[in-house]
């Protein structure tokens, strides 16, 4: 075996993809203190590296074809392509590997948890859930190759590598566990993520698999004070919300306690919705009762909990509210949030900085209608300037135009596939606007979208409304109601433009 390792080093020879014409080359690696250092060879080390890479900010790829084979990506930056001479010696380099970035984690964590960072802290769950995928991804592809091997002693070596790898998955969640421990005891004042909607948590789609696994776990773990049933139907929605049941104070008060980003029990009236409390739905008038066996008509949606909504959006004179628009335009923002806050995150950012660029227009003008502001900015002949209200609206209408049809198709009644949504929403505005990289940057995040049970459940005010059986119809219901207001906004800025002669009908 060509692989050393010690308590703090692991070196050994790996071959390196350098080129065309040379092919896999042999080189000489040594991991030490987070870094892994690569020479020409053992001998040359005294001569200085050839490159080195810190671990902490790399992503570790098995190969999924070549076993032997390992990836060691930078995003955005560099990629080394490495394979060792067996495939335990892959093993011991990935076990390796995966132990630095999972100290590195821990590091990073513990910074978090004691400055009380969210934006560190998002940072770091998101970075736990990748390699706990990473992980799973491993220990199926092991036992694969334990259940198609006939080789008796195949068999045990890749049982081997199994251990190792669930060894490493164990301490992985152990870790979670002991986070998701010392956050929960954390009594600090929990910080508002987003003011647009206060009962939606931002967070909720990026951890939702992870750490309502956890919290399953830890809740097994200890005695409950309710009921069979209802604790039967606490743990089944658990797995997709970050709602936790206090007992105690649950007895006194029949209450949802949450946790926000930094572990805190937040009971303020702005950060949860109880599951006693009365929401008054102002699109109908009705009263609806969150957690109870309410009509279909009575189930609160993210759609009509929505402060500022396209639906309440009244034109005048065939003209649109600046502000309210633009409020309107920010309620829809947290469906970027549930879809994946990392993946959407340029979609996010582009709509977020058109808004506040038509803002500041308003305000500069004194405009109040939307549709006058840009007709200011013609007869002032200034529509094609650098940072004009003409381009940030019909950046933003395109935007809204993608999310209007994504929307429209994920609230159809057949099977849904949010993949097959966005391809067409994307296909249809926003990709002919688009070079090559970015529709690139579209093509993964599409990859990355959740589920749809998992979409719908996030979406939902609180895991009582998720469970009642009228909810997802209800949702539905309401999301093509709110398309077909937003499909009247888009409609009207496209007729502007285009009478205009601002933009062709092709390149709306």
């Amino acid at each position: 075996m060509s692989v050393s390792r010690s308590t703090d080093v692991v070196e050994g020879t790996l071959c390196k993809w350098t080129n065309l014409w040379n092919g896999w080359q042999p080189r000489w690696f040594v991991l030490e203190k987070g870094v892994l250092t690569y020479y020409k060879s053992r001998e040359e080390v005294c001569q200085g590296c050839k490159g080195s890479v810190k671990v902490s900010a790399c992503e570790i790829v098995p190969h999924h074809v070549n076993s032997k084979r390992l990836d060691i990506i930078i995003p955005s930056e560099q990629h080394y392509y490495l394979m060792a001479q067996s495939e335990t010696e892959r093993q011991i380099w990935l076990v390796a590997l995966g132990s630095v970035k999972q100290a590195a984690f821990s590091a990073e964590t513990a910074t978090a948890v004691s400055t009380n960072t969210v934006p560190e802290l998002v940072h770091s769950i998101k970075k736990k859930k990748t390699k706990l995928r990473w992980y799973c991804d491993q220990l199926m592809q092991q036992v694969h190759t334990i259940k198609n091997s006939e080789d008796a002693d195949e068999r045990v070596e890749a049982a081997g590598r199994l251990n190792a790898t669930c060894d490493m998955f164990i301490r992985c969640l152990e870790d979670c566990v002991d986070y998701t421990e010392s956050t929960a005891a954390d009594d600090g004042e929990a910080k508002e993520i987003r003011s647009t909607i206060p009962a939606f948590n931002g967070a909720q789609s990026a951890i939702t698999g992870m750490v309502g696994a956890l919290e399953k776990q830890k809740k097994s773990q200890r005695p409950s004070s309710t009921s069979s049933q209802h604790s039967g139907r606490d743990r089944s929605t658990r797995t997709d919300s970050l709602n936790i049941k206090d007992n105690d104070e649950s007895e006194s008060r029949g209450d949802e306690v949450f946790l926000d980003l930094n572990g805190n029990n937040d009971d303020s009236d702005s950060r949860r919705i109880s599951t006693e409390s009365l929401i008054q739905r102002e699109s109908s008038g009705a009263v609806a009762l969150v957690g109870g066996s309410s009509a279909e008509d009575q189930v609160p949606t993210f759609f009509t909990l929505m402060e500022h909504s396209f639906t309440k959006l009244k034109l005048e004179s065939n003209d649109i509210p600046l502000g309210e628009f633009l409020l309107c335009c920010e309620g829809i923002v947290p469906v970027f949030d549930v879809l994946g806050s990392t993946a959407f995150a340029p979609v996010k950012m582009d709509i977020q900085g058109n808004i506040s660029k038509l803002q500041k227009h308003g305000t500069e003008t004194g405009c109040t209608f939307l549709l006058a502001l840009i007709q200011r900015e013609l007869d002032m002949k200034t529509t094609t300037q650098a940072g004009s209200a003409t381009d940030a609206l019909l950046w933003l209408k395109r935007a809204l135009a993608f999310i209007r049809i994504f929307l429209h198709e994920a609230c159809q009644s057949a099977d849904v596939d949010l993949a097959l949504c966005a391809t067409k929403a994307y296909g249809e505005t926003l990709r002919k606007h688009h070079n090559f990289v970015v529709r690139g940057v579209f093509s993964v995040a599409i990859r990355a979208l959740p589920y749809y049970s998992t979409f719908v459940k996030s979406l939902a005010p609180s895991p009582a409304v998720a469970n009642n059986p009228a909810y997802e119809t209800t949702l539905k219901s309401d999301g093509i109601e709110y398309t077909k207001h937003l499909q009247i906004v888009v409609t009207t800025i496209d007729t502007f433009y285009v009478r205009n002669d601002i933009v062709s009908p092709q390149n709306l």
